[in-house]
């Protein structure tokens, strides 16, 4: 499965069907898997469980480590993916704001920083 993609939505609907997030998140991953960020396996040289890769072009996937995905719980891995997957969509409206909100919220980031 290494280097396969897959979809972000499509692993919130699994783990939420599974019942596998914690009680605070099942709320706010019901409300996360509308959206689609693209999910790869793949050994990351930090040795982290997972991390959110952005590109060059804003684009953003989830990486997984597979080293580390077999030696955790089922929920910590759930709650990883959900933390990672607000990353994205963070890094996406920052870097590609498409609503009104976004662009607010892209100002409000550069002015900050």
């Amino acid at each position: 499965m290494s280097g396969e993609t897959v979809s972000s939505r499509e692993l919130l609907m699994t783990c939420l069907s599974q019942q596998t997030f914690s009680n605070s998140n099942m709320n706010l991953a019901e409300l996360l898997s509308k959206h689609d960020i693209p999910v790869k396996v793949e050994i990351l040289q930090s040795g982290k469980l997972m991390a959110t890769r952005t590109f060059s072009d804003g684009s953003t996937v989830i990486l997984i480590n597979p080293n580390h995905s077999s030696r955790v719980s089922n929920r910590r891995l759930s709650d990883s993916l959900l933390h990672e997957v607000i990353h994205a969509i963070t890094v996406n409206a920052i870097n590609n704001p498409k609503t009104e909100e976004e662009r607010k919220f892209a100002r409000a980031n550069r002015d900050m920083f």
